[in-house]
Protein backbone atom coordinates (compact mmCIF):
# COMPACT_ATOMS: atom_id res chain seq x y z
CA UNK A 1 0.00 0.00 0.00
CA UNK A 2 0.94 3.60 -0.87
CA UNK A 3 0.84 4.68 3.31
CA UNK A 4 3.59 1.71 3.55
CA UNK A 5 5.83 3.28 1.38
CA UNK A 6 5.93 6.65 2.41
CA UNK A 7 6.21 5.44 5.65
CA UNK A 8 9.72 3.42 4.52
CA UNK A 9 10.44 5.74 2.09
CA UNK A 10 10.78 8.44 5.41
CA UNK A 11 13.22 6.14 7.10
CA UNK A 12 16.05 7.05 4.88
CA UNK A 13 15.12 10.17 3.24
CA UNK A 14 15.04 12.47 6.00
CA UNK A 15 18.67 11.40 7.09
CA UNK A 16 20.21 11.54 4.02
CA UNK A 17 18.37 14.70 2.89
CA UNK A 18 20.19 15.71 5.84
CA UNK A 19 23.44 15.18 5.27
CA UNK A 20 23.16 15.72 1.35
CA UNK A 21 22.39 19.18 2.24
CA UNK A 22 25.23 20.00 4.53
CA UNK A 23 27.65 18.49 2.26
CA UNK A 24 26.21 20.45 -0.61
CA UNK A 25 26.17 23.58 1.15
CA UNK A 26 29.23 23.55 2.12
CA UNK A 27 31.11 22.70 -1.59
CA UNK A 28 29.04 25.39 -2.42
CA UNK A 29 31.40 27.60 -1.73
CA UNK A 30 34.37 25.63 -2.57
CA UNK A 31 32.85 25.10 -5.73
CA UNK A 32 32.38 28.88 -6.44
CA UNK A 33 35.87 29.98 -4.97
CA UNK A 34 37.15 29.14 -8.30
CA UNK A 35 35.86 31.37 -10.17
CA UNK A 36 37.75 33.91 -8.41
CA UNK A 37 40.90 33.59 -10.02
CA UNK A 38 39.59 33.31 -13.46
CA UNK A 39 37.61 36.27 -13.28
CA UNK A 40 40.51 38.30 -12.09
CA UNK A 41 43.10 36.90 -14.88
CA UNK A 42 40.65 37.84 -17.56
CA UNK A 43 39.59 41.17 -16.48
CA UNK A 44 42.96 42.07 -16.36
CA UNK A 45 43.78 40.56 -19.40
CA UNK A 46 46.69 38.10 -17.35
CA UNK A 47 45.10 35.13 -19.74
CA UNK A 48 45.52 37.62 -22.85
CA UNK A 49 48.99 38.30 -22.19
CA UNK A 50 50.05 34.20 -21.62
CA UNK A 51 47.96 33.64 -25.14
CA UNK A 52 50.64 36.64 -26.56
CA UNK A 53 53.24 34.62 -25.30
CA UNK A 54 52.33 32.00 -26.71
CA UNK A 55 50.38 29.74 -24.33
CA UNK A 56 48.38 27.72 -26.33
CA UNK A 57 44.79 27.66 -24.67
CA UNK A 58 44.26 23.81 -24.28
CA UNK A 59 47.41 23.67 -22.07
CA UNK A 60 46.06 27.28 -20.10
CA UNK A 61 42.71 25.19 -19.43
CA UNK A 62 44.26 21.90 -18.44
CA UNK A 63 46.51 23.09 -16.28
CA UNK A 64 44.06 25.13 -14.68
CA UNK A 65 41.46 22.23 -14.55
CA UNK A 66 44.21 19.79 -12.91
CA UNK A 67 45.15 22.32 -10.49
CA UNK A 68 41.38 22.87 -9.61
CA UNK A 69 40.84 19.19 -9.07
CA UNK A 70 43.73 18.73 -7.03
CA UNK A 71 42.49 22.05 -4.56
CA UNK A 72 38.99 20.20 -4.69
CA UNK A 73 40.30 16.43 -4.15
CA UNK A 74 42.05 17.82 -0.55
CA UNK A 75 39.01 18.33 1.26
CA UNK A 76 36.48 15.55 -0.95
CA UNK A 77 39.26 13.28 1.10
CA UNK A 78 38.94 14.88 4.39
CA UNK A 79 35.23 14.48 4.10
CA UNK A 80 35.45 10.58 3.00
CA UNK A 81 38.12 10.42 6.25
CA UNK A 82 35.27 11.97 8.15
CA UNK A 83 32.72 9.65 7.02
CA UNK A 84 34.71 6.73 8.03
CA UNK A 85 36.09 7.88 11.21
CA UNK A 86 32.64 8.99 12.39
CA UNK A 87 30.99 5.64 11.48
CA UNK A 88 27.97 6.77 8.87
CA UNK A 89 26.93 3.01 8.22
CA UNK A 90 25.18 3.91 5.45
CA UNK A 91 28.14 5.74 3.48
CA UNK A 92 30.48 3.16 5.41
CA UNK A 93 31.17 -0.79 3.90
CA UNK A 94 30.33 -1.42 0.50
CA UNK A 95 28.33 1.91 0.43
CA UNK A 96 32.12 3.57 0.98
CA UNK A 97 33.25 3.21 -3.04
CA UNK A 98 30.15 4.58 -3.78
CA UNK A 99 30.49 7.87 -2.13
CA UNK A 100 34.09 8.21 -3.09
CA UNK A 101 32.85 7.92 -6.97
CA UNK A 102 30.56 10.57 -6.39
CA UNK A 103 33.06 13.08 -4.43
CA UNK A 104 35.25 12.25 -7.75
CA UNK A 105 32.50 12.79 -10.35
CA UNK A 106 31.51 15.82 -8.50
CA UNK A 107 34.19 17.69 -9.31
CA UNK A 108 34.99 16.89 -12.67
CA UNK A 109 31.75 17.79 -13.42
CA UNK A 110 31.12 21.18 -11.87
CA UNK A 111 34.40 22.66 -11.80
CA UNK A 112 34.38 23.04 -15.41
CA UNK A 113 30.58 24.27 -15.17
CA UNK A 114 32.28 27.20 -13.34
CA UNK A 115 34.88 27.83 -15.89
CA UNK A 116 31.64 28.76 -18.41
CA UNK A 117 29.78 30.42 -15.20
CA UNK A 118 32.42 32.41 -14.99
CA UNK A 119 32.06 34.47 -18.55
CA UNK A 120 29.25 35.88 -17.03
CA UNK A 121 30.82 38.23 -14.86
CA UNK A 122 32.86 40.77 -14.43
CA UNK A 123 34.06 41.06 -10.80
CA UNK A 124 35.14 38.59 -8.83
CA UNK A 125 33.05 39.03 -5.97
CA UNK A 126 29.71 39.45 -7.77
CA UNK A 127 30.74 36.10 -9.37
CA UNK A 128 31.53 34.43 -6.09
CA UNK A 129 28.35 35.54 -4.62
CA UNK A 130 26.13 34.81 -7.26
CA UNK A 131 28.26 31.17 -7.70
CA UNK A 132 27.21 30.09 -4.20
CA UNK A 133 23.83 31.24 -4.39
CA UNK A 134 23.38 29.72 -7.13
CA UNK A 135 24.74 26.34 -5.99
CA UNK A 136 23.01 26.42 -3.08
CA UNK A 137 19.56 26.86 -4.72
CA UNK A 138 20.64 24.46 -7.16
CA UNK A 139 20.54 21.64 -4.63
CA UNK A 140 18.42 22.42 -2.17
CA UNK A 141 15.35 23.02 -4.16
CA UNK A 142 15.69 20.55 -6.81
CA UNK A 143 16.27 17.80 -4.16
CA UNK A 144 13.00 18.75 -2.03
CA UNK A 145 11.12 19.37 -5.02
CA UNK A 146 11.87 15.62 -6.62
CA UNK A 147 11.48 13.73 -3.43
CA UNK A 148 7.68 15.43 -2.56
CA UNK A 149 6.96 14.58 -6.61
CA UNK A 150 8.20 10.75 -6.69
CA UNK A 151 5.98 10.12 -3.42
CA UNK A 152 3.43 7.58 -4.12
CA UNK A 153 0.79 9.36 -2.48
CA UNK A 154 0.32 12.29 -4.66
CA UNK A 155 0.31 10.84 -8.10
CA UNK A 156 3.19 12.51 -9.90
CA UNK A 157 6.11 9.90 -9.72
CA UNK A 158 6.64 9.79 -13.14
CA UNK A 159 6.68 14.09 -13.51
CA UNK A 160 9.21 13.64 -10.68
CA UNK A 161 11.23 10.90 -12.47
CA UNK A 162 11.21 12.89 -15.67
CA UNK A 163 12.47 16.29 -13.70
CA UNK A 164 15.18 14.52 -11.50
CA UNK A 165 16.67 12.74 -15.02
CA UNK A 166 16.66 16.58 -16.75
CA UNK A 167 18.01 17.89 -13.49
CA UNK A 168 20.71 14.78 -13.05
CA UNK A 169 21.98 16.30 -16.53
CA UNK A 170 22.06 20.39 -15.75
CA UNK A 171 22.64 20.67 -12.67
CA UNK A 172 26.22 18.77 -11.06
CA UNK A 173 25.06 19.94 -7.63
CA UNK A 174 22.01 18.52 -7.57
CA UNK A 175 23.25 15.25 -9.09
CA UNK A 176 25.82 15.13 -5.60
CA UNK A 177 23.01 15.88 -3.31
CA UNK A 178 20.43 13.51 -5.12
CA UNK A 179 23.56 10.72 -5.14
CA UNK A 180 24.37 11.26 -1.26
CA UNK A 181 20.32 10.93 -0.43
CA UNK A 182 19.88 7.90 -2.73
CA UNK A 183 22.86 5.70 -1.25
CA UNK A 184 21.35 6.78 2.16
CA UNK A 185 18.02 5.88 1.47
CA UNK A 186 19.08 2.76 -0.46
CA UNK A 187 20.90 1.68 2.73
CA UNK A 188 17.75 2.27 4.89
CA UNK A 189 15.27 0.26 2.37
CA UNK A 190 17.54 -2.59 2.64
CA UNK A 191 18.16 -2.57 6.32
CA UNK A 192 14.10 -2.60 6.69
CA UNK A 193 13.30 -5.18 4.18
CA UNK A 194 16.33 -7.49 5.65
CA UNK A 195 15.12 -7.48 9.45
CA UNK A 196 12.48 -6.52 9.69
CA UNK A 197 10.65 -9.23 7.89
CA UNK A 198 8.18 -6.99 6.34
CA UNK A 199 4.63 -9.01 5.43
CA UNK A 200 4.30 -7.03 2.61
CA UNK A 201 6.52 -8.26 -0.36
CA UNK A 202 5.19 -5.81 -3.16
CA UNK A 203 6.50 -2.68 -1.03
CA UNK A 204 9.76 -4.15 -0.99
CA UNK A 205 9.45 -4.99 -4.76
CA UNK A 206 8.30 -1.81 -5.32
CA UNK A 207 11.04 0.14 -3.35
CA UNK A 208 13.90 -2.66 -5.22
CA UNK A 209 12.41 -1.54 -8.77
CA UNK A 210 12.77 2.59 -7.90
CA UNK A 211 15.74 2.52 -5.90
CA UNK A 212 19.36 0.76 -6.67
Amino acid sequence: PDEQINDIQKLGVVGGFQIASTVTFGYSFLIASFTLFLIKERISNAKHMQYLTGAQPVLFWLSNLVWDLINYLIPAFICVILIVAFGIDNYTGNQLKYIIGLFLLYGFAHIPQTYLISYLFQSSSTGFAINVAWNILSSQIPIVGVYFLQLPALGLTNEGDILEWIFLIFLPNFAFGQGLTDVYTNYEYNNYCGKNNVSSEFTCEYLSLIHI
